[in-house]
């Protein structure tokens, strides 16, 4: 796969992520009526920002919630969660989390702001992954970073970890 096909694809995946499923499909759709020509002549007169708005997590998992509420109710327990300190209770626990999901994950100073980063990500991440995920997130500190370990291994190795 040349260089130039794998950036698109994750300039595409990252929009992906910003964008809800309808909004990109009409992208597509515009792009697949348009010509060449005529989509530079969109991008010239639009001035379309290079940056977007993010959506708010609130509306994301409330769209979410509508969708699919199976996968919200998991997400949303496992922030709570995370909140209360069940899981993941140190800063560096979370930052190590969210590092193992996505090596360019960026954590916040404090871990009250860094969750919502971390629930962003598990929202990318489709249902029957997400359990899988959750499942093996160490719920104690005494399990201490072997717990951790069998959980890096498991996102590592996916469906295929042994016990």
């Amino acid at each position: 796969m040349n260089a130039r096909i794998l950036k698109l694809a994750q300039v595409i995946a990252k929009l992906q992520s910003e964008y809800t499923d309808e909004e990109m499909d009409e992208a597509f759709r515009l792009l697949q009526r348009a010509s060449g020509s005529q989509i530079r002549n969109l991008l010239e007169t639009r001035r379309l920002p290079v940056h977007a708005k993010r959506v708010p997590l609130v509306q994301e998992l409330a769209s979410l919630r509508e969708r699919e509420p199976d996968t919200y109710a998991l997400i949303e327990s496992f922030r709570r969660k995370l909140e209360a300190g069940e899981l993941l209770p140190s800063l560096a626990e979370l930052r190590s989390f969210g590092v193992s999901l996505d090596k360019e994950f960026k954590p916040s100073k404090s871990r009250s702001e860094t969750i919502p980063r971390v629930v962003r990500l598990l929202l990318q991440i489709p249902e029957a992954d997400l359990r899988r995920i959750i499942e093996a997130v160490p719920t104690t500190q005494s399990e201490g970073s072997e717990a951790f370990l069998r959980l890096a291994d498991g996102i590592i190795r996916g469906g295929n970890r042994s016990k």
